[in-house]
Parts: structure tokens; sequence; C-alpha cells
């Protein structure tokens, strides 16, 4: 089986939706900052979510001694003394000369060595992929213009391709910024090629003032190239109103995800986690909108993709009787990673009740307090027609998401008035 690719976080969601609903974990992005867009609006929630998400968090900084990282990161609102004291944060003080000594900081000594540099680089890469016990981790540097302005381009841009090679190898997400107007425009061409994701921050005159704008050049999901979003810097980052971005199509995508990722595993060709990618979708959603707003959509888009993979999943009980093609059903959705279920029916109600344990999707939303697992929903409902020959309506009545020991849900007929 091919690795899984795992989807992951910015910090902030509505720059998540921009670029397809979450950040790919193996990949890196740049974050072009023009003059008076504070890109530390969006390091500084990079960081925070790595770091309230158990991620080891190593930020590169040629842009400003290690002990201001530190000092701007607490007055962020980040705890560091006790992600240094746990080991999930690390400086690289890519600015200072000589050796410094603080907690959570390693200086490379002779900045202006492009042979010490990359051995940093290389050092806390292996500290990373070595450490026991293992975390997954981001890496940020707030300062490609700085590997520039000191090392010339070509020899900054070895140094950011060997760096963004390293990421890569070690499954990392990787945040880097560079201010374009303080170099030629191919110098940021060149580096826009090397990352899989480009995000800008722009300055722009519309309707007789200034706006700052977050515009996505290139996202390692397709079709979400040339989204362009006014935002407001806050004490929380930057900040996009949720009513100028629509609900969004990414959730669809998620769902087609879940579709063919379900499908792959009978032959274990499945290359992406489909329940880690759409759990993230949704708790990202979660920061701008009312999910239970939500629920008719995300219902009809659950039933779309279920009607297309419950009848294929069936097949292998073709010919089988009904009681039979239920319960091989309910077996293999435990061995495809999906819960533990367990079906009862009553014939005097016409009415199956379902108990799902270690379901995916609820059990990684476990605090949004919500009956979240439509997947499962829709997956039941086309179950029943697809075997029973007749539609049928299925509701959640217990979640796992809503803080309940297990999921349960209800089918009846549709014609049949629930009692």
């Amino acid at each position: 089986m091919k690795p899984s690719l795992e989807a992951v976080s910015s910090g902030i969601g509505e720059i998540d939706r921009l670029l397809g609903g979450y950040l790919v974990r193996g990949k890196v992005y740049l974050l072009e900052a023009d003059n008076g867009t504070q890109p530390q609006g969006v390091i500084l929630p990079f960081v925070k979510n790595g770091l309230n998400t158990n991620e080891l968090v190593i930020f590169a900084s040629n842009e400003r001694p290690g002990e201001d990282v530190l000092d701007q990161l607490r007055e962020y609102g980040i705890e560091v003394d006790t992600a240094i004291a746990n080991k999930q944060l690390l400086i690289l003080d890519l600015w200072s000369e000589g050796q410094i000594e603080a907690p959570g900081v390693v200086s490379v000594g002779n900045p202006a060595d492009p042979h010490k540099v990359l051995y940093s680089y290389q050092q806390v890469y292996q500290f990373a992929i070595n450490r026991e016990p293992r975390l997954p981790f981001r890496i940020v540097n707030d300062s490609l213009s700085g590997l520039v302005m000191t090392f010339g381009f070509e020899r900054a841009y070895r140094l950011a391709s060997r760096a963004a090679r390293l990421m890569k190898l070690g499954q990392s997400v990787g945040l880097s910024v560079v201010v374009p107007r303080m170099h030629d425009p191919l110098v940021s061409e060149s580096f826009e090629r090397l990352y899989d994701g480009v995000i800008r921050l722009v300055l722009e005159e519309e309707k007789d003032r200034v706006q700052r704008f977050v515009r996505v050049l290139k996202s390692p999901i397709p079709g979400f190239q040339g989204q362009r979003v006014p935002y407001e810097i806050t004490s929380k980052g930057i900040e996009m109103s949720a009513e100028l971005i629509e609900t969004p199509q990414e959730i669809k995508a998620g769902l087609n995800m879940v579709k063919h990722g379900v499908l792959q595993l009978f032959d274990e060709r499945i290359v992406i986690t489909p329940f880690s990618i759409l759990s993230t979708l949704l708790r990202n959603l979660a920061l701008s909108f009312e999910l239970e707003t939500l629920i008719p959509v995300l219902m009809s888009s659950a039933q779309e993709a279920m009607h297309e993979v419950v009848p294929k999943l069936l097949v292998q009980f073709e010919g089988q009787e009904i009681p039979a093609q239920i319960g091989g059903f309910a077996k293999m959705v435990g061995l495809l990673g999906m819960g533990n279920m367990q079906i009862s029916y009553d014939e005097e109600d016409q009415e199956f009740t379902i108990m799902l344990e270690h379901s995916p999707l609820a059990t990684s939303l476990k605090d949004l307090d919500l009956a979240i697992d439509f997947i499962h929903s829709a997956m039941l409902s086309n179950l029943f027609e697809a075997v029973l020959d007749q539609p049928y309506i299925t509701e959640e009545i217990l979640c796992v998401a809503k803080g309940d020991p297990h999921c349960e849900f209800r089918s009846y007929p549709a014609k049949r008035p629930k009692k």
C-alpha cells in the first residue's frame, strides 16, 4: 500500500478553503508578502495550530534573532516554555552570529556561510525525523528574501531547493516567506515553480481605497488557483469575512475522495486518507460557518456519493438472502476500517437499528457537539434501498461527536409514517 497523504490545517480556515480545504503533508508552500501585508498574520496561526495538534514545529529565522522569535510567539499567546519543555518547538537562528545559549534555540554560528546554514537545516531535519516519540512536524522559514540578500539568488535558490527536498522527504508541511518586491520578478517566478502551493498577500486599490487581499496563485489541489479574498489584520492573525466565501466546493471534492477511497481499499490502491481529509474540511468549515445549517447540503452530497459506492460494494453478495447481504455488508464496513457495525431489525415497526463503534469521522470530530456522521447515514439509506428495493430514511440518534459512547442510527421506509 502506498503512503497516505494527510490533510492538515494552516490555522486559518479561510486560507485552507482557498487552497482546496486543507494543506497536504509532504508539500511545501510559499507565502509571498507585499510590504504592509503582515505575513506574521499567517505564520503565527500556522505555528500555533501545529503545536495545538501535537506536532513538532521548527521555525527557521533569518529575519530576526531566535530570542526575538520566541518573544513574538509569547505575545501571540503561545505557551513557548511548555512547548520547548515538551520538545515540540525548535528555533533555528540564521540571523545571529556566534553561539546563542537560549532554551529551544539552535544557532548556525556564522549565518554568512551557506555550508553551515545547509548543515544546520540538515541537522534539525534529522532531529525531527529521528526523534522518539516520532511526531508529525511542520517547518517555517520566515524570509527567503533574507537568504537571497545574503547569498545571492543562485546560492539561495539551491539552499531553498535542498531544504524543500528535505521537508518533502520528512513528510513535513513547509511554509516559506518571500517579499517579491525586493527582487527581480524572475526570482519570485523561480521560487513559485519550486513550491507546491503559492499564497500571495497583496495591497490593491479598490473603491478608492487600498485593500489587503489573499490570492492563491498555486495549489497542490487542482481547481483552486486564482481565488482572491479581502482580509483584515487582527490580534488573531488575518481574518476574512465568511460571507465573502461561498459554501465551499471542496466538501464535494472531499466526499468524492471518500467515494473513490472506499472503492480503492479493496485492492490496496488507496493513496489518500479520505476520512482524515474530510474531517479536516469539516473542522475548517466550523471556524466560519454554523455546521448545523450545512447538514442538508452535506447529506445531499453524501447521498450522491454513496449511491455510487453501495451497489459496487454489494456486488460480492449478489444472489444471497437479504439478511446475508445486510450482515455481509456490515462486516465489510469493519474490514474497511469504517467502524464496527451491528444491525438489528424490528419487524413490527419495519425499522432497522444500527449501532456503530469507532466511526473514523465522528471520532475525529468529538468536540463539535453535533450529529455529524452523514457518511454512514447516507450509506445505510442506500444499503437498505438497494437490498429491499424501496427508499429508506436514516436518522443519526446518537453520535460520538456529541459525546455519546457510540453512534446509533434508525432506518425506516420513506413511505412509512415515523412513529
